[in-house]
């Protein structure tokens, strides 16, 4: 007997995510991406290597908001919620393992705690990620 077996890599795909998929309105943005300086225009991407990275990518931005009351947060390649929340001046990392496939209940969770300010950043490959911008 011959068992034929395949295996399957998945991975999955936030390229196209924007920040209505999670329920969010792009005037609270609180990300904007670089603008390429070779002059044609392209948006650029985040390097983060690790989780570490991205903790300390985001505490950054949350630390430097004037606002006491936003978020960064990134989703990686293991669709995870990672990043930083800054609430009623202090400045908590957070972690959701296995978030599922309805972003709306990001964006709800986010509306439930009034958050003032926020920012999302997602895995488009490799240690590569893309600030959502709209």
């Amino acid at each position: 007997m011959n068992i034929n077996t395949n295996i399957i890599d998945f991975v999955w795909n936030f390229k196209n995510l924007k920040l209505k998929d999670f329920g969010l309105d792009p005037e609270y943005n609180m990300l904007c991406a670089p603008v390429c300086e070779c002059g044609c225009g392209e948006k650029m991407n985040v390097l983060l290597a690790d989780d570490d990275d991205i903790y300390d990518f985001c505490y950054e931005l949350v630390d430097t908001q004037d606002c006491n009351y936003c978020v960064v947060f990134a989703i990686n390649e293991k669709n995870e919620m990672l990043g930083a929340i800054k609430y009623d001046g202090e400045i908590h990392c957070i972690k959701l393992k296995n978030i599922s496939e309805d972003y709306l209940q990001v964006g709800g969770m986010f509306n439930d705690l009034e958050l003032h300010q926020y920012g999302i950043i997602v895995c488009v490959g490799d240690g590569e990620y893309k600030i959502l911008e709209e």
